[in-house]
């Protein structure tokens, strides 16, 4: 008799911040979401910060500056994802989302609103003196995740586990895109 249990995410979550681990994150999240037949939505944390201070008759013009920044951060998310996967995300059907909060708490609130069953990132390997110094959203957004979760580390063949579970359907399809 076998035990085993079928892993078979709907929603997978693929947050980037445009370095290079986080568009190969953005490939297995592609591939994952075609094996799985699941939606996908790619996650970019912004911090647009107003000026410190402001008069009331400034008001308006910052708010019109605030929409003008979301637009254009709005507008690199999509060339980010058409130079990484060489299509529109509209004609991938891939859903794109903007968070003003710290990358971190972005992930665990998408995850929470979306419902995301998986979640495929990347992690830059920093070694854990510079994890303790400059601080990792992998380590610090994951370690409450209630879902799966994918790490992919640049120089690595195949996603690290890092103490999470793995998604065990991704090994037996088509191989992932390196």
């Amino acid at each position: 008799m076998t035990n085993s249990v079928k892993f078979n995410p709907k929603r997978i979550l693929c947050p980037v911040d445009y370095s290079e681990p986080s568009a190969l994150a953005l490939k297995y999240a592609v591939a994952g979401a075609r094996v799985f037949d699941a939606h996908l939505t790619v996650l970019h944390a912004v911090q647009i910060e107003p000026p410190p201070y402001f008069t009331k008759s400034e008001t308006d013009q910052l708010l019109d500056q605030l929409r003008q920044a979301t637009e254009y951060a709005r507008a690199d998310l999509t060339a980010f994802i058409t130079r990484v996967l060489g299509s529109d995300p509209k004609l991938l059907n891939i859903k794109t989302e903007l968070s003003d909060a710290l990358p971190a708490n972005a992930i665990l609130e998408t995850i929470k609103s979306d419902q995301a069953d998986l979640v495929i990132m990347g992690t830059h390997g920093r070694s854990p003196a510079k994890r303790f110094l400059l601080g990792s959203v992998t380590d610090e957004g994951t370690t409450t995740l209630a879902c799966a979760s994918i790490y992919r580390t640049p120089g690595t063949t195949r996603p690290n586990k890092r103490g999470r579970s793995e998604c065990p359907a991704c090994s037996k399809t088509n191989p992932l895109p390196s």
